[in-house]
């Protein structure tokens, strides 16, 4: 599909999928499994922070641009150059690492190390979102009124 609806890019990037094997597939799972988990519970401390349903949209803006941004960042830098400083910094990144991985699993080698590095970085902001989350949601379930700001929430985390 990449060659017929891309063929100018086709010379460019190499889509082979030569890296297909049951360790990188248990990779790509864990990782969207992963990923999964970092935006659940970046989306339950937007959802700890209102009192209200019809406020969600409003506290869930920014979780989407970020997720979008960290799509698209994951997405072109490995698009532009795979090797690339902003493809290897992705790869680290817990917001842009569940969207960049899977492309360079799928499509290049990485060194063990990598993965490893990478997915303890996404586990460990996993604990801290959560950790994070309940403290909120603990602190504001008794909150009646508007929503949470920013600094009324640190006030709750101390």
């Amino acid at each position: 599909c990449f060659n017929v609806f891309m063929p100018d890019m086709s010379d460019s990037v190499d889509f082979s999928l030569n890296g297909i094997s049951p360790v990188n597939i248990i990779l790509v799972v864990l990782y969207f499994i992963l990923g999964f988990a970092l935006y659940a519970m970046v989306s339950s401390v937007c959802g700890a922070t209102v009192s209200k349903i019809e406020d969600m949209n409003t506290a869930m803006l920014p979780v989407s641009m970020i997720s979008i941004i960290s799509f698209y960042v994951g997405y072109f830098s490995y698009l532009a150059s795979p090797d690339g400083i902003v493809a290897r910094v992705a790869c680290y990144i817990p917001l842009t690492s569940p969207f960049i991985m899977p492309s360079i699993l799928l499509n290049s080698a990485v060194s063990a190390p990598t993965v490893v590095v990478s997915l303890l970085l996404l586990a460990a902001s996993i604990v801290i979102v959560t950790f994070i989350s309940i403290r909120l949601y603990e602190a504001s379930v008794l909150h009646y009124g508007s929503r949470l700001r920013l600094k009324d929430m640190k006030k709750l985390l101390k």
